[in-house]
């Protein structure tokens, strides 16, 4: 049996292995240490440490059930799903949430084919649109359909429905005897969801909302219409008042 040692700060430790595993040792440390940093800070229990920016922030999703797609093939038509996993509310069914920010581009608009390879590009400003030669709004002269559409980000501090699993919402606020499950949600809404969903976000931050998005309370509820021949999956968003400063400053310090 051959000895393998492993030398920290002048101590040395040895233990018997094999020769093959002594070799793939050998082998993974020279790896290691080919491509590892001269000096590596220590981990902090509690915290999160290293190079980490927004690229390593993954949130859970928001998203509506349409006629086609992957979630079709688990849940039904015109429900609230969240995580890809579990079912907020049906169809006609409230879903009561804050909107903590949201975010307006643009994207190319291409049509439908689960095996694209080509990403749809994406434009921040109308300006940014036009130097492309694309453009955003309808040519009423030679009839052509913009081939970009509105889009938003927006990020939701959803309320747990009542009846529904809460072992995804690891939040909890309480305010006198009331006490609720909350949960932070992406929600990506493009031409008609854009309509019904950001144009009224948008459109209470300029007129009641002006100091932070955080002191409204919205619903969230879907229906499904017919549109040509097709029936589709549409959502409607309606403010309902203002949150407690209470809950505004939880909701601060949590997002902060």
């Amino acid at each position: 049996m051959a000895k393998t040692k492993f030398s920290d700060k002048g101590v040395t430790v040895e233990r018997e292995v094999d020769k093959e595993a002594a070799d793939m040792i050998a082998g993974e440390e020279t790896t290691a240490m080919a491509v590892a940093p001269t000096s590596l800070p220590p981990a902090v229990i509690g915290q999160a440490t290293g190079d980490v920016d927004k690229t390593d922030i993954k949130l859970p999703r928001l998203e509506l059930v349409y006629g086609v797609g992957e979630l079709v093939e688990n849940f039904q038509m015109g429900d609230v799903v969240y995580n890809h996993e579990l079912c907020l509310v049906h169809k006609g069914e409230t879903l009561r949430l804050t909107v903590a920010s949201i975010q307006k581009y643009y994207i190319e608009d291409l049509p439908y084919e689960p095996s694209r390879e080509v990403m749809p590009r994406m434009f921040a400003t109308k300006e940014e649109v036009q130097a492309a030669g694309l453009w955003v709004t309808w040519d009423t002269n030679g009839q052509r359909k913009p081939p970009v559409a509105e889009c938003a980000d927006i990020l939701m501090v959803v309320e747990c429905p009542e009846g529904v699993d809460d072992s995804l919402f690891p939040l909890c606020y309480t305010e006198g005897n009331e006490s609720i499950s909350l949960a932070i949600a992406k929600y990506t809404v493009r031409k008609t969801s854009y309509t019904r969903v950001a144009k009224p976000i948008f459109s209470a931050q300029k007129f009641f909302l002006r100091d932070s998005l955080l002191m409204g309370r919205w619903e969230l509820k879907t229906e499904i219409k017919k549109l040509g021949a097709n029936m589709v999956t549409t959502p409607s968003l309606r403010n309902t008042g203002k949150n407690t400063p209470k809950f505004v400053a939880f909701l601060t310090d949590m997002l902060g």
